[in-house]
């Protein structure tokens, strides 16, 4: 119980996530069209003024395994940089991160559009950045460097979930920005 008070922020979202899923049917199934059409992002979004879609698709998965994966990931990811920081840093970088990822998404430099996405991945990448970051120096650029060429080459891999190109690309395209900002930030507002 004691380790729990240690992270608020991480079981706030945690509990945000199951409710989301238990809301959509999303925990075993998979979300609908309609209501990824209704609560994901997708950078025209931001010019149609749909700006609450940053926030709703951060709680909500695509569901099944994605769901899974996305509160094991807030629990191992998210609460291993809360415990290394604060729950304050924490919940900065993850929702900093996030807001940024999508509003570069929306930039005229990406000549290919990016898909309705939904999904917690861009604020716990960013966390991923936070948490290795805060390791010791001489583990933080050999792990920089690995997540890096691993996320990479992600970009080129086929999808091992039933979900389309066009959302994997957007997705991993989102996870190769959001670790490293979250790195670099940390790195620019920790004093040494």
């Amino acid at each position: 119980m004691k380790l729990l008070r240690h992270i608020p922020f991480t079981l706030t979202t945690v509990v945000l996530l199951i409710v989301a899923a238990v809301a959509t049917n999303s925990t075993i199934g998979r979300l609908t069209q309609p209501l990824l059409q209704r609560f994901g992002f997708a950078p025209r979004d931001l010019w149609g003024w749909r700006w609450e879609r940053i926030f709703t698709s951060a709680l909500i998965t695509h569901g099944r395994w994605t769901f899974w994966g996305a509160v094991a990931a807030i629990i191992g990811i998210v609460g291993s940089a809360e415990l290394r920081t604060s729950p304050q840093r924490t919940a900065l970088t993850f929702w900093g991160v996030h807001l940024t990822t999508l509003l570069a998404l929306a930039l005229p430099i990406f000549a290919k559009p990016m898909a309705r996405d939904v999904g917690p991945s861009a604020g716990y990448y960013g966390c991923l950045g936070l948490l290795v970051a805060t390791l010791p120096r001489r583990w933080q650029l050999p792990l920089f460097v690995l997540i890096s060429a691993w996320l990479i080459s992600a970009l080129f891999l086929p999808s091992t979930q039933d979900l389309s190109a066009a959302v994997k690309f957007s997705a991993d395209a989102v996870h190769l920005m959001a670790f490293p900002l979250g790195f670099i930030i940390t790195h620019l507002t920790t004093r040494s």
